[in-house]
């Protein structure tokens, strides 16, 4: 895969001498995070802030890998996870879905195996809506309204467009109801064209609201209407929540089959 890079951050790159894929493989950063080894290679996340003259401070994560390799009919072989990450935010930008943005994506391969770089905007106006909810108490119901209408929309415009998140949580979704967009999607890495539009769909509707906890009945209403505001899915609201109720229903029932 080629290169990728802003125009913009180019320019932030070399004002701080990182010009080249060898200054940020060595550049010393401390993980936010234990690194990832589940795929047999590594896999870390640091915070990188950088000083530009027209833009100032920036703030960005970078991530870099090491036989991290993700394997499909189209990659029998394996290819960086990043690489796939990379050409879901450039999918998620060109249908219009509003997500974190890529900066900087370069691999390379080396004696220690195939390396791999990618670069995203810090998302710090924003927080993740599983921070929200450990307030969701403290909201009153127009608060609610607003968080659960930006979320039904957010996730209705992206089936819209035939995509499926497929780790739909809300510790994936980032809001900030003061701007536009109010909302935007992280962890991409998993994200596919939906070749079963109404499985997908309850997958991640079901995902997200397992994972939520803390809404109600009436909460979910207010989510599906405004999912289906933004996108139709061939159910009405009642089917809609069937749906997910009988899926609900299943999982429970697996897991009570597996004790």
């Amino acid at each position: 895969m080629k290169d990728y890079i802003d125009d913009d951050f180019q320019r932030v790159l070399m004002t701080n001498k990182l010009n080249d894929f060898d200054s940020l493989w060595t550049l010393a950063l401390e993980p936010v995070d234990t690194p990832n080894t589940d795929r047999g290679g590594n896999s870390e996340v640091a915070q990188l802030s950088l000083f530009d003259a027209v833009d100032g401070p920036q703030e960005f994560f970078i991530k870099r890998q090491v036989n991290h390799l993700s394997r499909s009919l189209a990659a029998p072989f394996g290819e960086p996870t990043f690489r796939r990450e990379l050409r879901n935010i450039l999918l998620y930008q060109r249908r219009e879905i509003p997500a974190l943005e890529a900066v900087f994506y370069a691999e390379r391969k080396t004696s220690q195996g195939l390396q791999a770089i990618i670069i995203t905007r810090a998302l710090n106006d924003y927080r993740p809506l599983s921070d929200l909810l450990s307030d969701w108490s403290s909201y009153d119901a127009a608060q609610k309204l607003k968080l659960l209408r930006t979320c039904g929309h957010l996730i209705g415009r992206l089936h819209s467009k035939r995509i499926a998140h497929r780790c739909c949580y809300p510790k994936h979704v980032f809001i900030n109801l003061d701007l536009q967009p109010a909302a935007r999607f992280i962890d991409l890495e998993n994200a596919r064209f939906s070749l079963m539009p109404i499985s997908d769909a309850i997958n991640d509707l079901d995902a997200f609201i397992r994972r939520a906890q803390v809404f109600s009945d009436s909460d979910i209403e207010q989510l599906i209407a405004a999912y289906l505001d933004s996108y139709r899915l061939g159910l009405t609201p009642y089917g809609l929540k069937r749906r997910l109720a009988a899926r609900k229903r299943r999982k429970a029932q697996r897991k009570k089959l597996s004790l």
